[in-house]
């Protein structure tokens, strides 16, 4: 039964079932046709099986040790970034809740939403590069670093 069951969901984990959320959101207006392909169409769809993601981040020590092991990473630095982005050409830019993150390059520069978080993101948006905020933080700075 469960051989079936995965053979079925096959053709709709394929491009069936993003091409069906496609017409739902983009006929809905909830999302743009931009924002949807940075975020889903291309990084599902075009993705390679056994490809080891390149994935340039922001990120606390600890995160950092425990993403290297599993991707191509580049902690990306405030005065360069757009330089770095342009060069690594990454799959994924990942940005956490971090009070000092990349080695205090980005202290203080997260949680208040510095120019240089913005045009992290900015050039995500222009590239099709899906980008991920992870908040880590309790409830109390919650609101601070969204």
């Amino acid at each position: 039964m469960a051989g079936r069951v995965q053979r079925a969901q096959q053709p709709a984990a394929a491009k069936a079932a993003w091409q069906a959320l496609d017409a739902l959101l983009t006929a809905e207006g909830r999302i743009d046709e931009r924002q949807y392909l940075a975020n889903h169409r291309q990084r599902f769809l075009g993705a390679r099986p056994g490809q080891v993601p390149r994935v340039a981040g922001i990120m606390d020590e600890f995160t950092t040790a425990s993403f290297q092991p599993e991707c191509v990473y580049l902690p990306i630095m405030p005065n360069r970034a757009l330089r770095q982005l342009e060069a690594f050409k990454p799959d994924l830019v990942f940005i956490e809740s971090a009070w000092h993150g990349n080695d205090e390059a980005w202290s203080r520069m997260i949680s208040t939403v510095s120019d240089a978080v913005r045009d992290v993101l900015a050039w995500c948006r222009d590239n099709g590069v899906p980008s991920v905020f992870w908040n880590k933080e309790d409830p109390v700075h919650f609101a601070g670093l969204l």
